[in-house]
């Protein structure tokens, strides 16, 4: 939303956390450049115990779709923007479509002489919570041919880019967002990766994403059994590895239930993003190297390092995973 952070750990006003030589450790706004650095620190500078986070007062929200194909997507970006409403994407790269959810809040939710409309959010987290995973795992499973198979997961997607149009309403609540997943997954369950790009050449890499996953299968056969999302992220600089540190970002995300042919994929897609100039989050974007973190972050993985070094000099808390993306010696 307009004046509003696009990652949650930007509302985290403070924390406290035992560090790795058993420390009490208090983190507030009364150290904004430690606190900057803490809200990225991904559990290296500490076990954290308690948080505190900056909230606001319900309020009501509308919600509509508006659906385009690629192209005509590229041409009406700057309008859309325009309009000042937050933006979430429906990417079909192999329809080449894309349907845009627009939401803006409409004042105090508790002012309204009506209930509000619960049935929108709940139709929409049923596809995404069941529907959509349960029907790409199935497609998987018992379709081996991927001609088929692939086309069948194109008309199901179809039929959701048209479902997108009846999922509106002037007057629902954000919290009707949130999907509740169970503890333990199951054959629904599915993953995902993120990029962020620069807003200002993302209709480009939305063209050139698309083509790219579509010679992706041409050329190996596999392609995500889900569709994928996106959303516009105004600039943030509230945590060091802010993927939109720089300016405004704008996501793409392939989905997928994690079938064989995944983690190959995600190689090659992570090389796509990082040289059109994404940004990954590092604990959401499967399989980065050194030099996509490097290239994305440049010296803020430095100045991460070495305040990480500071807190845990003898590196009880460091991972391999992050061992490897930050370079630290072993």
């Amino acid at each position: 939303m307009p004046g509003e952070y696009g990652q949650l750990n930007s509302y985290c006003v403070g924390m406290k956390l035992v560090t790795p030589s058993g420390e009490i450790l208090e983190i507030t706004e009364d150290d904004p450049e430690l606190l900057r650095l803490a809200r990225s620190s991904y559990g290296l500078f500490g076990i954290v115990y308690e948080t505190t986070f900056r909230v606001r007062p319900l309020q009501a929200m509308s919600v509509e779709h508006e659906v385009y194909d690629v192209a005509e997507f590229k041409e009406k970006l700057p309008a859309l923007v325009e309009r000042g409403q937050s933006m979430m994407f429906y990417i079909f790269p192999f329809l080449n479509r894309i349907a845009v959810e627009f939401r803006e809040y409409t004042g105090d939710a508790g002012a309204r002489l009506h209930g509000p409309n619960h049935f929108v959010w709940r139709l929409r987290n049923k596809v995404w919570k069941s529907v959509g995973p349960g029907f790409g795992y199935l497609a998987q499973r018992f379709i081996p041919l991927p001609a088929l198979r692939f086309f069948l997961v194109d008309r199901f997607n179809g039929i959701l880019q048209l479902t997108t149009r009846v999922l509106k309403s002037s007057y629902t609540l954000p919290t009707d967002q949130m999907i509740r997943y169970p503890d333990t997954s199951n054959w629904t369950r599915y993953t995902f990766s993120i990029w962020a790009f620069p807003a200002e050449s993302y209709a480009d890499t939305l063209v050139e994403y698309c083509a790219f996953a579509q010679d992706y299968y041409r050329r190996v056969g596999w392609r995500v059994n889900m569709i994928h999302v996106g959303y516009r992220i105004l600039q943030d600089q509230s945590s060091l590895f802010s993927y939109s540190w720089d300016a405004d970002t704008m996501t793409i995300d392939p989905v997928s239930t994690g079938a064989p042919g995944w983690r190959e994929f995600l190689h090659a897609y992570n090389e796509f993003c990082s040289e059109r100039g994404g940004k990954p989050l590092l604990n959401q974007s499967w399989g980065l190297t050194r030099e996509q973190v490097e290239r994305a972050f440049g010296e803020r993985v430095a100045r991460f390092e070495q305040a990480r070094r500071n807190f845990d000099p003898g590196d009880r808390l460091l991972n391999p995973y992050f061992r490897e993306l930050l370079g630290a010696p072993a």
